[in-house]
């Protein structure tokens, strides 16, 4: 797990939440959880209580992926769309937040996603999510730090229904979520 706050001259402060987790399945059966995927389970980190959105499911709603294409994922409190700017399968999965009704829409300047995928020698993916905020408004600082801890939550319940979705497909344990 990788966080970093900078802020250059006057903009808004980037904040950059990195997290990694190894999963027992191959990139090709992983790739599809990036654009169609439902949470297995409620949240049990106390973060998701005090306002951090609880993921739900996210997918494609044209049916179809592809650079341009549109991303939403739902939480419990409201819906982001994405529109996909980078588009490898089984390799990299790039996107930038189009628009959100969540509450932290007027504090966000954007956000951009970014899911690579690694195939080590033993068949299993290793995957590395990485998410860029752009903090504007009153303590842009402040709320860049607040912000990591509900991101860092968000990362790791969403590897861990997948950890369990990919144990399903293979049968065969998965690792714990990683530090990256």
């Amino acid at each position: 797990m990788m966080i970093a706050v900078k802020r250059a001259g006057q903009g808004p402060v980037q904040l950059v939440v990195t997290t990694g987790v190894t999963l027992g399945a191959a990139p090709g059966a992983v790739w599809p959880l990036l654009t169609d995927s439902r949470m297995d389970r409620a949240p049990r980190c106390p973060v998701f209580a005090v306002g951090t959105p609880r993921p739900v499911a996210c997918a494609l709603p044209d049916g179809e992926g592809g650079v341009g294409a549109q991303r939403e994922c739902r939480a419990v409190e409201g819906v982001v769309h994405q529109r996909i700017t980078r588009w490898e399968p089984a390799e990299v999965l790039e996107f930038r937040m189009e628009e959100t009704d969540l509450a932290f829409a007027g504090r966000v300047a954007g956000i951009d996603e970014r899911f690579q995928l690694a195939c080590p020698a033993d068949g299993r993916t290793r995957l590395t999510r990485t998410t860029t905020v752009a903090v504007h408004g009153a303590f842009p600082t402040l709320t860049a730090l607040a912000m990591s801890v509900g991101l860092k939550a968000v990362h790791r319940y969403v590897f861990a229904s997948w950890r369990r979705q990919c144990r399903n497909m293979t049968g065969r344990p998965g690792p714990r979520v990683q530090a990256a």
